[in-house]
């Protein structure tokens, strides 16, 4: 199913660039999870002990002539990862990794070399396994297989345009991991992400 988006994602890309002017970036951050408790929880307390991590990605942006709003896709790897010395059970490490193909739009509010936007998004997230190594006894979480879903994203944003091929674009965003497609019982993950992506 991954692959299919992909597929699906690049050849929307290669459609668009063909179509109209484009910027191209790439970049990463820092993600930070705000829940549910079954990912922010410490391991001793049953959780994944997630707090934050990293983020790597590139971003495509559509310029449509005398059209205020533009076009964005993206593609991120996320990683979490945490560790824990518990008494009887030894040091346990655990992590995830999570893929998203991002469409979305970007509404600049000013004109010019710094330009603000606000951005929404549409997602497709696979996330990894959620794995714990080490220690001296299993640890089971229920709910920690590979799995994929749609979420959504808002966020704020800035273009400063450095060079006129040479562009910075940071962005804060708050993401809904899970947003669509959940199972019963299935909590929402939500993320609050901080991007720097360099233009070309």
């Amino acid at each position: 199913m991954y692959k299919l988006f992909l597929s699906i994602f690049l050849s929307a890309a290669v459609l668009a660039t063909n179509s109209f002017p484009q910027t191209f970036g790439i970049g990463g951050g820092l993600s930070t999870v705000q829940g549910p408790d079954a990912f922010t929880n410490d391991i001793a307390s049953g959780g994944a002990g997630f707090s934050s991590g990293y983020h790597i990605g590139a971003k495509l942006k559509l310029s449509i002539p005398l059209f205020p709003i533009t076009p964005v896709g993206s593609l991120t790897y996320s990683k979490f990862s945490s560790d824990q010395s518990i008494p009887l059970l030894g040091n346990i490490e655990t992590s995830q990794t999570i893929w998203t193909i991002g469409a979305g739009a970007e509404y600049k509010l000013i004109p010019g070399p710094l330009s603000p936007y606000l951005a929404a998004d549409l997602e497709y997230n696979n996330f990894g396994d959620l794995s714990f190594e080490g220690g001296n006894l299993p640890v089971n979480i229920g709910g920690s297989g590979s799995r994929s879903r749609f979420g959504i994203a808002v966020g704020v944003g800035a273009e400063l345009t450095i060079l006129p091929v040479i562009g910075l674009d940071a962005s804060i965003k708050y993401h809904f991991l899970n947003w669509i497609g959940k199972e019963s019982g299935e909590e929402t993950v939500s993320v609050i992400s901080y991007n720097l992506t360099l233009l070309l």
